[in-house]
């Protein structure tokens, strides 16, 4: 089987985060930006947009007021070439900016897999690279006057910001599907009887939650693409 070997790292953090892993030539865009928040290790919270020479693919969300191509319509294959570099933006809020390098083809079976990496990915919503720099600089000093709320309370004391572990990047590429609300990734097997009745009940749950904006008050449910911010739509597109 035809595969393309891809390098992609994190913009703006020092020491560099970045993986190496291969894909079906086949993969849309959309497929592709799945596969890159399993490797890298974000949990598909937020939008995304590739930027290959300039062209935009990104999905069609009907919200968009520039050119763009469908990233469910467009392959890998019909855009890239070996040795090409390109842009992969994942939450316009955070604005975590990556670096892809299109390294080469190569005969791999049991595909999509990672083969390398180094580093920890950032958790969400937590700022960025100036945010993430700033837990790791935090995170070494207890008596930091931010510690207990940053580390211990938000972030985890146990957080290791250098750990990669390759098998469970691996394990979680085996994993067939997101949560169709763009939840967590979840290890299981979606075409069984188990899955299919979990989907039902987390889609059930969430329509049903009752929140209200953290700025404007107004009242959200799970339909909202943003509610475990506690925003609104219309407050975190402005936010």
């Amino acid at each position: 089987m035809k595969g393309f070997q891809f390098k992609i790292f994190l913009e703006g953090i020092s020491p560099k985060i970045w993986r190496r892993f291969v894909v079906g030539d086949s993969l849309s865009f959309d497929d592709f930006h799945g596969v890159i928040q399993r490797v890298m290790g974000w949990e598909n919270y937020h939008l995304y947009e590739f930027d290959v020479g300039g062209v935009k693919i990104t999905p069609d969300d009907g919200e968009a007021d520039y050119d763009f191509l469908d990233s469910k319509k467009v392959s890998l294959r019909d855009y890239l070439k070996e040795k090409q570099r390109f842009n992969y933006l994942y939450d316009f809020g955070d604005c975590w900016r990556h670096r892809i390098v299109f390294e080469k083809i190569v005969d791999c079976e049991d595909l999509p897999k990672c083969v390398d990496g180094e580093r920890a990915c950032p958790p969400e919503d937590c700022g960025g690279g100036w945010g993430y720099e700033e837990m790791m600089e935090i995170s070494k000093d207890k008596k930091h006057p931010e510690y207990e709320e940053k580390i211990v309370e938000w972030l985890g004391e146990d957080f290791d910001f250098e750990k990669f572990d390759l098998e469970e990047v691996n394990k979680g590429l085996g994993v067939s599907s997101f949560w169709e609300e763009g939840g967590r990734v979840e290890s299981v097997d979606v075409n069984s009887p188990e899955f299919k009745e979990s989907m039902k009940y987390f889609k059930q749950e969430n329509e049903s939650l009752d929140f209200e904006c953290a700025l404007c008050g107004k009242k959200i449910g799970g339909h909202n693409k943003y509610w475990h911010k506690g925003m609104c739509d219309d407050c975190d597109l402005v936010g």
